[in-house]
């Protein structure tokens, strides 16, 4: 019997509980001990409710954030969420570092987890990383820009990585670790990486041989019903955000029968006209 550590620190929503949602219910079938240490506690009894995962609360980054913006490389998302000050970074470490303790994992499987990562450096555990890629980029510096379509000063890219890796460094030799030569190294440290995506969805280009997992079937939820009406199906995971309305309105001129899981939106969004077309007839 293994004990196996399910660890998730950043992003909100469900996506991240659903990806890890199969390994912590077979897991367990199979006579493993498995700990979940999540960001969100308050859906996890929806998603994992019976399976016997033991449930606790992840450490992550509270309060005001000192923001890089535009946010254009993956070392910009560190910056901003705790990988700009070694006291702070130290302390979440160590807060990690204390779960570590209590579970004792032969295994560690992170999904969006770079401060668990960072403080599993060192310890004699198996490492797996596992997500859609977005938080695991490949080993390469500078890490690519994200945001292909703005125009950046590479120079200033290169600086703002370089002061992330200092952090980084830092803490780690204050848990007497060695350096790391490049922000995307801690990524590579690791046993797997299960890519739950495919290549043309990648946002980073990688190696040829890189092997690609797919996505998880689902066996949760209630079977999708769909508006009436010709078109392509379009469904869309969306969270409030400042250009929401516009979308929604082409989304409606398009005439293609929508779902859209929404959750937080304003609710006069839900009552958007459906698109009238000349025969009278209405799509959704």
């Amino acid at each position: 019997m293994a004990t196996i550590l399910l660890a998730w620190e950043l992003g909100g929503g469900l996506g991240h509980l659903m990806n890890l949602r199969p390994i912590a219910i077979e897991l367990p079938r199979r006579g493993h001990r498995v700990f979940a240490a999540l960001r969100d506690l308050s859906q996890a009894h929806k998603i994992f409710g019976g399976s016997g995962v033991a449930l606790l609360q992840a450490p992550f980054k509270h309060g005001r954030m000192l923001e890089i913006q535009p946010c254009c490389t993956f070392a910009h998302i560190l910056h901003n969420v705790g990988f700009s000050n070694v006291d702070e970074l130290s302390t979440m470490v160590g807060a990690w570092r204390q779960i570590f303790e209590f579970v004792r994992p032969d295994l560690i499987v992170f999904d969006h987890s770079p401060t668990a990562l960072l403080a599993a450096r060192g310890v004699a555990v198996r490492k797996a990383l596992i997500g859609t890629g977005f938080f695991a980029p490949p080993n390469v510096a500078p890490l690519p820009n994200l945001r292909t379509w703005l125009a950046v000063d590479r120079a200033q890219l290169q600086t703002d990585e370089s002061q992330v890796l200092a952090t980084m460094n830092a803490t780690l030799d204050r848990l007497g670790q060695s350096p790391l030569q490049n922000v995307a190294e801690l990524f590579a440290e690791v046993d797997e990486n299960f890519l739950l995506t495919f290549r043309d969805l990648d946002c980073y280009e990688r190696p040829a041989e890189t092997n690609y997992f797919g996505m998880w079937a689902g066996n949760i939820g209630a079977p999708p019903q769909w508006p009436a009406g010709p078109g392509r199906k379009v469904f869309g995971y969306l969270k409030p955000f400042s250009e929401l309305p516009r979308l929604l309105q082409e989304l409606c001129r398009s005439g293609n029968p929508t779902l859209l899981y929404a959750p937080g939106i304003d609710p006069r969004l839900r009552k958007l006209p459906a698109r009238r077309e000349s025969s009278g007839r209405r799509r959704r």
